[in-house]
């Protein structure tokens, strides 16, 4: 019963559940992105490009997916983090939440990012 107290807790927190649902969103936008371009993919992906060196990481379609993967583990587990930490110590599982939507925006960046060069 105090689980479900506990949640309807957190559910009543309106920043957290804003940043929560931007972040969210951010991911399925980079699923989308994915998606809507994976036709377009060649087999050899230019991952990374130095700036003084030039392209200095390939790889292939499976590297885009492994990048929204670990995003999305780390925003699962950053959201178990953010419901064991709220009562303890709000301020943690701000800066949890934070640590989140930085992630989900930069899984969204980096898709985008290899998908333009590609």
């Amino acid at each position: 019963m105090s689980d479900n107290i506990s949640m309807k807790n957190i559910i009543k927190d309106k920043i957290l559940l804003i940043v929560l649902g931007v972040s969210f969103l951010f991911l399925i936008s980079s699923l989308v992105l994915i998606l809507v371009n994976q036709g377009k993919l060649v087999e050899s992906l230019i991952i990374h490009v130095n700036a003084f060196q030039g392209v200095d990481m390939m790889g292939d379609v499976t590297d885009i997916w492994n990048v929204l993967l670990m995003g999305s583990l780390m925003f699962l587990i950053n959201t178990l983090l953010i419901k064991v930490f709220y009562f303890r110590e709000r301020i943690i599982s701000y800066i949890i939440l934070s640590v989140n939507f930085i992630t989900s925006l930069f899984v969204l960046i980096k898709i985008a990012n290899i998908i333009s060069i590609n």
